[in-house]
């Protein structure tokens, strides 16, 4: 339903001010870009870890790591375009050559990290999963003849397991007490 009168000057004042609003998006930009990349390291370290297991585990680790990937990634895309809107909105105060020359590395780093790194994290999960799925990425970490000596290096038992041997001494070599003592 509509106002049916206009909002008082003290509520006008309570409103939201545009560079509050900016700092408050800038913060959620960043906390949910810190939670993307740590969401994407231990997303790989659950597929090294299903790779030893099945493939199946592969599929379902990154079926499910693609769906929140791609989320994540539209929120920071989202919440970059409110940014450049806010950015806007507020207009260029004090703008000149200098000023906008300073401001490039900012806006580099700020499309590499608000951009680029969540987009290309996504797509290399996707891509994970669609050669997972393929069976392209059904592979081992661990060899299996690797494997195969280890469960046999286990099974030893204790007197089959040789002790190191002295290696032996080179004759033109003096020890080392006899040199401290002349």
């Amino acid at each position: 339903m509509p106002r049916l009168y206009t909002p008082r000057e003290e509520e006008k004042s309570k409103s939201v001010d545009l560079n509050q609003e900016r700092y408050f998006v800038e913060t959620l930009l960043s906390q949910r870009t810190h939670f993307f990349i740590i969401f994407f390291v231990v997303l790989v370290v659950g597929v090294i870890a299903a790779a030893n297991f099945s493939h199946n585990y592969i599929v379902i680790v990154l079926s499910i790591g693609t769906i929140i990937s791609w989320g994540l990634t539209l929120t920071i895309l989202k919440l970059s375009l409110r940014i450049k809107y806010l950015d806007k909105k507020l207009g260029s105060e004090g703008t000149n050559i200098v000023t906008s020359f300073l401001k490039l590395p900012f806006k580099v780093l700020g499309w590499i990290s608000d951009i680029f790194i969540p987009v290309l994290c996504s797509l290399l999960i996707t891509t994970g999963l669609i050669l997972s799925t393929s069976g392209y990425l059904d592979t081992k970490l661990i060899p299996p003849k690797v494997e195969e000596k280890f469960k046999e290096s286990i099974k030893m038992d204790k007197d089959t397991v040789k002790k190191a041997t002295q290696p032996e001494r080179i004759k033109e070599f003096k020890s080392i007490d006899s040199v401290i003592q002349k």
